[in-house]
């Protein structure tokens, strides 16, 4: 689909793509593939595995959020304080992707509308501020 149509498309809630990415945002309990269970969380080569996860089991999908570590799932077969991370997971029918990004971009907007609320109401302080703070605390 060339540029302009897909900006058009998106615009309009559609995007042509079909993703089977775990979309947090949807509260419906629902059942969802566990695709992988080692991943490198942080980026750098060191793999973590999810012992208790199986490749290929359904799980049921008991809730989603969207934190500063991630998009994450919480399952009813195993509870979670911090739930798994999406992308070990996928959805078993595929969607319109635009449906997930516009859910991202709701929830993206939320949080920085909140950061900017706490700028404005004196909640927030240069970092070298705090750090300094800090030094002064703890005598360092």
């Amino acid at each position: 689909m060339e540029r302009s149509k897909h900006i058009k498309a998106l615009s309009e809630g559609k995007s042509g793509r079909m993703t089977k990415s775990v979309n947090v945002f949807d509260q419906t309990v629902r059942q969802i593939r566990c695709i992988k269970k080692t991943h490198d969380y942080l980026g750098n080569g060191t793999l973590f595995t999810e012992e208790e996860l199986e490749e290929g089991r359904l799980y049921t999908f008991a809730g989603g959020s969207a934190e500063s570590y991630g998009n994450m799932v919480f399952l009813e077969e195993l509870p979670s304080e911090y739930g798994y991370q999406s992308y070990l997971f996928e959805e078993l029918e595929p969607y319109d992707e635009s449906i997930l990004l516009q859910e991202q971009e709701k929830w993206l907007s939320s949080m920085l509308e909140a950061g900017m609320e706490d700028i404005r109401a004196g909640r927030c302080v240069p970092a070298e501020e705090a750090i300094e703070k800090i030094r002064r605390k703890y005598q360092i």
